[in-house]
Parts: structure tokens; sequence; C-alpha cells
């Protein structure tokens, strides 16, 4: 069976720059910092969250780190296509590790959640660290071939994929969204179980790796 991480978020009590898995925040660059910007609009993407990629994915030992954008965080109404990873509008940089960080300025867009203490509410920058717990998940399926298996065969398969992880299979609401053949999911969101502000149309995000874990897409599915 494949292994994934299931992943429940922790609130930061204080700036996280280490080279671990986060969520908001300021990116840990372990290269030069990089701003992605929307194709729509030519403003900075949001800073949405690093992944460590797991080791045994690489052929070296040397990290290696998922960074993840979007633009508005998926809410800005000038670029809705977040969910299309061609579009311009999210983006995956992968950097490695190197013996000296650059020191560089403050990410200008970063992920928020609710402050519930003000009336009206209001979105302040957040950060989350994240606990992993391993799982070992049912080894994928291709959609043809889950539709010719019974609903009681299917339905527990489908299900062992679900939740907020990292590896394993993807969870698909809609079609198989692969971007190409030999890519593997690297990181899965379901909207809603989270507690940062990140839409993804009440679906689920995708984040997806080529093999030799040099380029990254995002998109999701509603």
């Amino acid at each position: 069976m494949p292994h994934a991480s299931r992943l429940q978020f922790r609130e930061a009590t204080a700036p996280i720059s280490d080279v671990v898995t986060k969520f908001g925040g300021q990116p840990a660059w372990l290269e030069d910092r990089v701003v992605p910007l929307s194709r729509r609009t030519g403003k900075p993407m949001t800073f949405i969250a690093q992944v460590l990629i797991p080791a045994h994915w690489l052929a070296d030992d040397t990290p290696r780190m998922a960074y993840i954008f979007m633009t508005g965080a998926g809410f800005d109404h000038n670029a809705m296509e977040t969910w299309d990873p061609n579009e311009g509008e999210t983006a995956v940089v992968i950097q490695t590790k190197r013996a000296n960080s650059p020191a560089c300025e403050p990410y200008p867009e970063m992920l928020c959640c609710w402050e519930e203490r003000d009336n009206p509410r209001r979105e302040v920058p957040c950060e989350y660290a994240v606990d992993e717990t391993p799982v070992e998940e049912t080894a994928y399926v291709p959609q043809e071939e889950l539709d010719r298996r019974a609903d009681s065969e299917r339905e527990p398969i489908v299900e062992s994929w679900r939740g907020n992880k990292i590896g394993g299979s993807p969870y698909w609401i809609q079609y198989e969204e692969f971007p190409f053949d030999d890519w593997r999911l690297l990181l899965q969101l379901e909207d809603g179980a989270y507690p940062f502000n990140l839409n993804l149309g009440t679906g689920i995000g995708y984040v997806f790796l080529n093999a030799a874990c040099t380029e990254g897409k995002l998109l999701w599915q509603c």
C-alpha cells in the first residue's frame, strides 16, 4: 500500500524559519527569493505554503522544498482561474538546500485567517505548523477501472484517499486530472478542513510534482 501523511494544523507561536512544512507566514527560502506574479493583474500571488518533499522521493540527501502560491488565495475576482494550473494564477517553486540561505526582504502577500475578536471580523496574516501522521492507503485505481467495480468495493477505496495529506493518491471530485502520466501527488487539501482562508471552490486542491521533483503544478476541482 502507498504511504501518505495526514496533516493536522497547529497555530504557530513564533515565526517558523526552519526547513519544514508549514502554511502561511513568510517563506523560509532555500535559494534566492522569488515573487510569482499573477498573469492577469501583474501583482504578487499569495504565499500559501512550503512543503518539504519526502526524502525517499529524492535522488540524494539534499533537502528540497516546494513553495506554493495562488493569486489572491483564490478570492481575487479579477483572476479566478486558479483551478487551472496553466492559467498563470498559481505557482509551485522548487528549491534545494544550499550551505548559506540568503537574507531577503519579506514576501509581500501573506496567507490570512479570520480574527473573530473584532466586530466586524477582519483578515489577519497567519502561520501554521503541521503534525504529520503516517498512514497507508489503498493503491491508486484508475477511474475507468473503478467505474467497473461494485459500490461496496469502490467506496472504501476512494474514501481511503480523502483528507489533508502529503503523498498518497488523489481523491478526485471530477475526472482524473494528472498534469502528466508520471507526476505524483505531493499535497492534497480539502476546502473547509483547514483554519486559513484559501478558496478552493468548496472542493479539493492538489499539488503534483514531476518524477525528478524539479517542477510542480497546483490545481483544484469542485
